[in-house]
């Protein structure tokens, strides 16, 4: 998954945001979809789970098991993780924007320490 993180700085045309949710344009789910580009989530600096940082990549929740990969551009760093085992029901989701889960703010608020941000 890291591999496939770092490989997307290669194809900066996947960085496009082509949509971004104000409000009437679609479903936000609860706030958790409010920017995607092609193919992948963009998350424009404004709008990012890591403040002032684009993100691209995708994340996901089934079964318990929540993972992610994201690809930040502006810095040339990579973010992957996975856990298991996780609440059912999950716990609430972080409010954001975008909302997610509890158990991803924590890991993207360690990635954060780590790169210093």
């Amino acid at each position: 998954m890291l591999k496939i993180a770092k490989d997307l700085g290669d194809y900066p045309d996947l960085h496009r945001v082509d949509w971004i949710y104000d409000g009437h344009n679609g479903a936000a789910d609860h706030g958790h979809f409010v920017s995607f580009g092609p193919g992948l989530y963009v998350y424009p600096p404004d709008l990012s789970p890591i403040p002032g940082q684009m993100m691209v990549g995708h994340h996901g929740e089934a079964y318990g098991m929540y993972g992610g990969l994201w690809h930040l551009p502006q810095i040339n760093a990579q973010i992957v993780y996975a856990v298991t085992g996780t609440p059912q029901p999950p716990k609430a989701a972080h409010p954001g924007p975008p909302a997610i889960a509890a158990e991803i703010r924590l890991f993207l608020n360690e990635a954060m320490q780590a790169l210093g941000l």
